[in-house]
């Protein structure tokens, strides 16, 4: 470096010097390590953010943002193409929500999320569709509710069960993502105006009676030990 610039200094005149001087302080090199220019930041408002359930919920729940609360997409067992649990009672929806870390849904948790953020009356929309939904079947049976909880009551159950596997009919969905709410089986949840605290909603796959059931159904006579053959049910969480 020291002959370097002493080869420089040999080839200017000292006026020249200076003007080279006088350079190179107004115009210093810029550090290969400078600070980069700072960059604007863009902030996704909240409600951008909660509609990944992902974010808030397990893959198997969905986030119902009016609710602040997670819910299975499934009836229980909450598994596509498995059949769902029937001829259950409320305690035993309660019990089998709480060995999976969940509780059993709410009426408000439970209609919320089938009525989607537009309050349809169906899962699917504001008019009753034929087959949207497994509720429209027929060949009713007179039910023998003076056997239930006997043998017998369990195999008669089972041979008058119609479900289908969860998830069998696309169309019939909420518009949070949530299958299956009208039809199928019915479901308990926690209600504070029904019997003992428990409502079961939603109706089944019978048209019993030209019923049209719809995300406003809800039978609220029976008591939470009333295991009728149609009615499984479905788990919630608060959101995490």
């Amino acid at each position: 470096m020291f002959n370097y610039k002493n080869k420089i200094l040999s080839s200017f005149s000292i006026a020249g010097l200076l003007i080279l001087l006088s350079c190179q302080h107004t115009s210093p090199p810029i550090p290969t390590n400078s600070p980069k220019k700072e960059q604007t930041v863009l902030v996704v408002p909240t409600t951008e953010i909660i509609s990944s359930h992902k974010d808030f919920c397990p893959d198997d729940m969905v986030y119902i943002d009016k609710t602040n609360s997670c819910i299975d997409l499934y009836e229980a067992p909450n598994q596509k193409n498995v059949k769902p649990y029937a001829a259950r009672t409320a305690y035993q929806g309660v019990n089998y929500c709480k060995a999976q870390g969940k509780e059993l849904c709410t009426e408000e948790q439970w209609h919320t999320a089938c009525v989607g953020p537009e309050n349809k009356l169906y899962s699917y929309g504001n008019t009753y569709v034929s087959h949207a939904c497994n509720d429209d079947r027929t060949g009713w049976k007179p039910v023998p509710w003076l056997e239930m909880g006997t043998p017998a009551w369990i195999q008669w159950s089972k041979a008058n069960y119609k479900a289908e596997p969860s998830g069998n009919r696309p169309s019939c969905v909420s518009d949070y993502g949530v299958h299956d709410m009208v039809g199928n089986v019915e479901e308990w949840v926690k209600s504070p105006t029904g019997n003992g605290g428990y409502a079961f909603v939603g109706g089944y796959w019978f048209n019993y009676m030209g019923r049209l059931d719809s995300c406003d159904f809800a039978v609220k006579a029976h008591s939470p030990l009333f295991a009728t053959y149609e009615a499984g049910f479905r788990c919630c969480s608060a959101s995490k």
